[in-house]
């Protein structure tokens, strides 16, 4: 059974539209360098924790393109699909359902999102974000980096899922 996480999380008084998730953390949380194999460390941990929880979580992933999508990431993201109250991924050339449960939300190649690695799962007791911000690396170089933001803080959390959900439901 789906549980009322969203009805249990408030919007926050106020989110600035036009900000992407890592400028409404940037400013209030250190902001970290990585490599891409350490945000796909990161990124797959919280996505992992939401298949522990007990309430259905909300999970907001924004993985950059559609091929991000693939292998052991779609697997995962069919479960959560499974599991999860509402399970959304944004991405260029994202398909409408990109698995099964999944809410599949494709963004232009100017979107500001379309630069972010971003990851948001939610529940009633539970809040965790990342947001990382492609450096400008070559694609595909082992080494790229991000710049990169990790939150707890569950209004935080709940504040950085109400300024993507407007994209989501659109969809």
């Amino acid at each position: 059974q789906r549980g009322p996480v969203l009805h249990e999380a408030r919007p926050p008084r106020s989110v600035p539209g036009g900000l992407t998730p890592f400028d409404l953390l940037r400013d209030r949380k250190p902001v970290k360098s990585a490599s891409e194999a350490v945000l796909r460390s990161i990124s797959s941990h919280l996505e992992h924790d939401a298949l522990t929880l007990r309430e259905p979580p909300v999970v907001i992933a924004a993985l950059q393109d559609e091929r991000f999508l693939s292998g052991a990431t779609r697997d995962l993201f069919r479960e959560l699909g499974r599991r999860g109250a509402l399970v959304a991924a944004l991405g260029r050339g994202m398909s409408p359902v990109p698995a099964p449960g999944v809410r599949g939300v494709s963004l232009g190649s100017r979107d500001p999102l379309a630069t972010q690695w971003v990851v948001v799962v939610l529940a009633p007791h539970f809040g965790a974000a990342l947001a990382a911000v492609d450096v400008g690396d070559r694609a595909g170089d082992p080494g790229r980096r991000f710049d990169y933001v990790v939150t707890y803080d569950r209004d935080l959390v709940a504040e950085v899922s109400w300024s993507l959900l407007p994209r989501v439901l659109a969809a």
